[in-house]
C-alpha cells in the first residue's frame, strides 16, 4: 500500500485516490515478490550470516503487523535497497531495477515548488523495460 494512503488511515484524514498511488503499491508488491525470490532462491549461494541477515531483512520489511510499522517500512522505502543490500541474491538488472524504483520514489515524493515529478505508470513501465531488455 502506497505510504500516503497509509498515512492517511493511520491520522484518520481523507485522501483521494491517485493513479500514483497504485503505481507506488505495485512498486513495493514486486519489491516483495523480489525479496522473497531472493529468500527462497538466491539465499543458497550465501554464507550462513548473510543468509539470516536476508531473511530477517524480509521479515522486517513485509512482517509487520501495525499500520504505524507498514507505513515507517514504506517511507523510508526501506524494501527498495534489497539490491543494494544483498547483490549477490539478486540478478544485475533487478539490482538495477530496485536502484531505479527507489530513485522514481523519491522523486515523486520531494515537494518542490512548480513542477514535482509524478510517478506514473509509464516512468515504471520503462524502467521494467529496461531490466527485462538487460535479462535476455
Amino acid at each position: 500500500m502506497a505510504a500516503e494512503i497509509l498515512n492517511a488511515i493511520i491520522t484518520e484524514t481523507s485522501i483521494t485516490h491517485e493513479p500514483k498511488h497504485d503505481v507506488e503499491s505495485f512498486i513495493y508488491v514486486l519489491a516483495y515478490s523480489v525479496t522473497r525470490n531472493a529468500v527462497q532462491f538466491g539465499s543458497r549461494n550465501l554464507d550462513q550470516a548473510t543468509r539470516q541477515k536476508l531473511h530477517n531483512f524480509f521479515y522486517s520489511n513485509f512482517g509487520q503487523m501495525t499500520l504505524d510499522d507498514i507505513y515507517s517500512s514504506r517511507r523510508g522505502q526501506v524494501p527498495l535497497i534489497v539490491g543494494s543490500r544483498f547483490p549477490s541474491a539478486i540478478s544485475s538488472p533487478m539490482v538495477e531495477l530496485m536502484d531505479e524504483l527507489d530513485e522514481l520514489l523519491a522523486e515523486s515524493r520531494l515537494k518542490r515548488k512548480g513542477n514535482p515529478k509524478v510517478l506514473t505508470h509509464a516512468c515504471v513501465l520503462s524502467a521494467l523495460d529496461n531490466a527485462i531488455a538487460k535479462m535476455i
